[in-house]
């Protein structure tokens, strides 16, 4: 009789207290850079989706002090809740995406095209956006009627006189010629200098009782008058270098506002606004503006601001001339 004999196999031994802790903490530790790094792609792409969705978010305002705006500060929240919970779920996606993502911004950033320096310009124009606050001011469109004393205003708006032409040209180049921006945005750099140069104008009152509106062209050479003729120097200004300008009739005031962009590139006209052409005088304050219904930003080129996009002087309008 044969006898089988089996080898009996030696029983697993326990892991050693050391090697189990050296596993949670291997554990541990790809969990908090697999948390790090959704964090971040969820905080990359929450500023651009905020940027789309800030204009459908009614004010909220608490009454503290005078009154603090937190609806910026929600809707941020809510995003990025959203998206990182979201990011939890298809993570190993995300990770290939943004593999692919690196390799061709790296790609872009050495043969030419979109690279890492363009993603860096983009998302610091956002966040600048984000920084600032700007203000959207309810604009009722509605309220296109003409303003009192349209045809004569209109006649004083001489923007093709040699004159205007020659004083607008010169002034759109007179500032911000060593500034850093995108060929793009050069249109508006033009009429930011215009805007410069019309700081020095000095307000003066017309004959007592009386409308006296200034031609353009007598306004250059005084550089004073009231708000109508500041109002039509201005827009024979922008008219005259191939620009879109407005009149506004307010209660007690009139103003030009000039069209500098569309909704989606605003972030990078505030950057250049505030980080760049007025960064001293815009300090601390915020950009103000109206969005018509085509996506355009109209910005208030009001002698009373020392910077493009001021707080209005009165919000109410009774009328609009479109030039």
């Amino acid at each position: 009789m044969f006898w089988k004999t089996h080898r009996k196999e030696p029983a697993p031994q326990p892991e050693s207290a050391a090697t189990q802790a050296g596993k949670e903490l291997l554990n541990d530790s790809k969990r908090i850079l697999s948390s790090f790094v959704l964090t971040i792609i969820t905080a990359l792409v929450t500023v651009p989706l905020f940027i789309i969705l800030y204009r459908y978010m009614p004010d909220i305002i608490i009454p503290w002090g005078k009154g603090m705006r937190i609806d910026h500060i929600l809707l941020i929240i809510v995003i990025f809740a959203l998206l990182r919970v979201a990011a939890y779920f298809i993570r190993y996606f995300l990770y290939g995406a943004s593999v692919i993502v690196l390799l061709v911004l790296l790609v872009g950033q050495f043969v030419g095209g979109f690279g890492y320096s363009d993603v860096y310009r983009n998302y610091y124009d956002l966040v600048t956006y984000v920084g600032s606050n700007p203000v959207k001011i309810p604009f009722l469109s509605a309220t296109k009627t003409d303003i009192p004393n349209g045809v004569i205003i209109r006649q004083a708006i001489d923007y093709n006189s040699p004159v205007v032409r020659d004083f607008a040209v010169r002034s759109s180049t007179k500032y911000f010629k060593d500034a850093n921006y995108d060929y793009e945005y050069r249109h508006a750099v033009k009429y930011f200098s215009i805007f410069k140069v019309m700081t020095l104008w000095n307000y003066t009152n017309d004959p007592k009782g009386e409308d006296y509106f200034a031609t353009a062209s007598e306004s250059i050479k005084l550089m004073a008058g009231d708000c109508d003729d500041y109002s039509i120097l201005m827009a024979a200004c922008i008219k005259a270098v191939g620009g879109e300008v407005r009149l506004i009739r307010t209660v007690n005031h009139m103003y030009p506002e000039v069209k500098i962009c569309t909704y989606e590139e605003f972030p990078a006209i505030i950057d250049l606004i505030k980080n760049r052409l007025f960064f001293k005088e815009s300090l601390g304050n915020r950009i103000y503006y109206h969005l018509d219904e085509w996506n355009n930003i109209w910005l208030n080129f009001d002698y009373t601001n020392i910077y493009p996009g001021g707080a209005f002087m009165e919000d109410e309008i009774m009328g609009i001339m479109e030039i």
